[in-house]
């Protein structure tokens, strides 16, 4: 069961965005420097679709997730050869040559913002379209 909180957890997000942005243009204009002031970009896209609430893991071919924070990376736990000489994951916009295997929120996947929580969403849709073609 997946709780029904899709549109509540959005709105804080969104909510959250907001007040970040708007504490930056004030410590912009403060200081007075010489920097445009930054825009809430408005996506609403995730409230206009439906909700899943309950996911056939078996069904949709899911067999394995890694939810991974922090601040160090330890890979130990994929027991697989997919790192690089310098210890890195080596992907293609976070798509390895081992089926099934995908990284988000690296630094550096093909953008700068690709490893921050504000900008995985492009790195996330490529890998989801990725997963979708296959």
């Amino acid at each position: 069961m997946i709780a029904p909180d899709l549109k509540e957890n959005l709105a804080k997000s969104d909510g959250f965005a907001t007040n970040l942005i708007k504490q930056i243009n004030e410590y912009i204009l403060k200081n007075t420097l010489n920097l445009p002031p930054e825009e809430v970009n408005i996506l609403n896209e995730g409230y206009r679709v439906h909700e899943i609430l309950s996911l056939d893991l078996f069904k949709e071919r899911v067999s394995t997730i890694i939810w991974s924070i922090g601040y160090t990376r330890d890979y130990s736990l994929v027991q697989l050869p997919f790192l690089d000489a310098y210890g890195y994951p080596s992907t293609n916009r976070g798509v390895t040559s081992h089926p099934g295997l995908y990284f988000l929120g690296l630094p550096w996947m093909n953008t700068f913002r690709s490893g921050f929580l504000l900008g995985v969403g492009e790195s996330a849709q490529y890998i989801a379209d990725v997963i979708c073609i296959e």
